[in-house]
């Protein structure tokens, strides 16, 4: 995951969401996935957020290993992005907008499912929602006769429709550390906690990480026994710790006054 993230972050850090369930695993393992990924999504508000089609990488979970999955997935993203510039280069209009990110942002993955990315978490998730929404209509459209997306032409100029170019522009810049993922050790209180928040409210997506407090256990108590004595009462052990070891003298006499 952090290689792949590299990988597609050649322009702009992205931040992944990983989906694995039942429903995207039986699109992504099945025999149509390779054909209906590569005819892309027919939904326009899809578009901003999945591209024009997802990146369906060819490997057999059961016969290939993760080595073999690392060199075709730099080879299909290479490939991604060269037809993703045929795709502006070819479709593109004199007023069109610069072309954006060439690099994917749904990844499908036989036997691992799906990774969508975002700038962030939220937008991430987004992602992932829209290119569910895709699957389901496929498999309708399938369901009756056949599953045809729009022309190329037609998904551009929604693609870069220029009002939607406008508004992007009119968004809220980002906050410094925007899209950076931060790890803090020990987060559970005084400057680690503190540190933690603060990134947040910087933009950062941040993992805190703590452990819990051992404090020195207490000294035994004394309870007065009816004799006159009092015993020491040991502080329970912990599950994990050695066994007590075994003493004679588990209890002591006080003094007795004239």
């Amino acid at each position: 995951m952090p290689w792949l993230r590299g990988q597609v972050s050649k322009e702009k850090r992205f931040i992944g969401t990983i989906q694995d369930d039942e429903k995207i695993l039986r699109f992504v393992n099945s025999m149509d996935a390779p054909r209906l990924a590569e005819l892309g999504t027919s939904c326009p508000d899809h578009f901003l957020r999945t591209k024009i089609k997802p990146l369906y990488v060819h490997w057999n979970p059961q016969s290939e290993d993760a080595a073999a999955l690392k060199t075709k997935l730099a080879a299909a993203l290479e490939q991604y992005r060269k037809d993703y510039a045929t795709y502006y280069n070819a479709c593109k209009r004199p007023n069109s907008p610069a072309m954006r990110d060439p690099n994917p942002t749904v990844v499908l993955i036989p036997g691992l499912g799906m990774i969508a990315w975002g700038k962030d978490k939220s937008e991430s998730r987004v992602t992932a929602e829209f290119y569910n929404c895709a699957v389901e209509v496929m498999r309708g459209a399938e369901a009756i006769d056949e599953y045809i997306a729009l022309p190329q032409q037609e998904a551009f100029d929604i693609e870069y429709w220029l009002l939607e170019e406008a508004k992007l522009k009119r968004m809220p810049a980002e906050k410094e550390l925007a899209r950076q993922v931060i790890i803090v050790v020990g987060a559970g209180s005084g400057i680690g906690k503190e540190t933690a928040h603060r990134l947040v409210k910087e933009g950062a997506i941040s993992s805190a990480s703590t452990r819990m407090s051992r404090r020195p256990k207490p000294p035994p108590r004394r309870s007065p026994t009816s004799s006159g004595t009092a015993s020491a009462s040991p502080a329970p052990a912990s599950p994990t710790a050695a066994p007590p070891s075994v003493s004679r003298e588990t209890s002591w006499t006080a003094p007795r006054s004239a």
